[in-house]
């Protein structure tokens, strides 16, 4: 497996979704030509972050809004990331948002998280929580949530560290 793992905009952008034929750049627009979701996502992501191919914002989302619309969760979380950040788009919070809810309804542990942040932010703790379990159950166990740094464990959440920044 190729990791594809980028920092962008103060959060981790962690896709392992590439196998060792996803590398040739030929091969995989052939395949995204043919409507291969996961193809189309990894074309997208290698566009939006200048893998193998020329930076560009544009094919980028097209790509991954292409996965997007057949249900992919990576690519429908990668768009809540780029409307959650504004890259290569105007930052447009209740799109990342529906993204993020998109691919959480379909158990994406990294949009579980996401979510967990939405229901944190709409004041529902409780429904935050259950999300985080989830989350962590699934392997994701750090998770930033209102003013800190929790941890999953025996089902409650643990505060690790407390943060200062308002949004993180």
């Amino acid at each position: 497996m190729l990791p594809i793992c980028k920092r962008l905009t103060g959060q981790f952008f962690v896709f392992c979704l590439a196998a060792k034929d996803d590398t040739n750049i030929n091969s995989l627009i052939i395949r995204a030509q043919t409507n291969e979701a996961k193809a189309e996502c990894l074309l997208g992501l290698y566009y939006i972050h200048g893998l193998n191919v020329t930076q560009d914002y544009t094919n980028g989302l097209k790509w991954l809004s292409k996965s997007a619309d057949q249900g992919f969760p990576p690519a429908e979380y990668a768009l809540g990331i780029l409307f959650k950040s504004g890259l290569g788009v105007p930052t447009n919070r209740p799109t990342a948002d529906r993204w993020f809810q998109k691919a959480s309804d379909q158990g994406y542990v990294p949009a579980e998280h996401e979510a967990a942040l939405i229901a944190d932010r709409n004041g529902n703790r409780d429904e935050a929580l259950k999300l985080l379990r989830d989350a962590a159950q699934k392997g994701f166990p750090f998770v930033p949530i209102s003013n800190g740094l929790y941890r999953i464990r025996s089902g409650r959440a643990v505060l690790l560290v407390h943060l200062v920044c308002r949004e993180c």
